[in-house]
């Protein structure tokens, strides 16, 4: 059942998030959609992804010393 990316992002915040975005905004943001994974990881997350079209996010403000590879 899709659900706002803002709510996603406030339920799973701190983890990288993997989104099938089900609608978009009037400047084409991805505002609603299905949550596929979360990690607490970039890596881990990348590693359970097989679909191109999934939107990947972190729920937070960005760790200074990110590490995405």
């Amino acid at each position: 059942m899709p659900k706002s990316i803002l709510s996603l992002k406030r339920k799973y915040r701190g983890e990288w998030l993997a989104i099938k975005v089900t609608r978009r905004g009037k400047y084409q943001e991805p505002t609603e959609g299905e949550l596929l994974h979360h990690a607490r990881t970039h890596r881990a997350l990348h590693r359970r992804l097989t679909d191109p079209d999934v939107y990947e996010t972190y729920a937070g403000k960005l760790p200074t010393q990110a590490i995405l590879y």
